[in-house]
């Protein structure tokens, strides 16, 4: 009997300061029992960085409706 995992995504935000505003990278994988697929996406606009996160949560619900 196989043991069934629960699916699991991850999002990580990493902020550093510049002098000239805030560097944000996004880096996203959908389903971490997958090794690869995962994004990694860097923006300066907080509302950018919103809307990846929005993204992630939806598109991670549509792959996984059942979680």
């Amino acid at each position: 009997m196989q043991l069934r995992t629960e699916p699991c995504g991850v999002c990580i935000l990493r902020v550093r300061r510049e002098p000239t505003g805030l560097l944000i990278k996004v880096i996203t994988q959908l389903d971490i029992s997958e090794g690869a697929g995962h994004q990694e996406v860097t923006r300066t606009d907080v509302n950018d960085v919103v809307a990846l996160v929005r993204r992630f949560i939806e598109d991670f619900t549509r792959a996984h409706p059942q979680a």
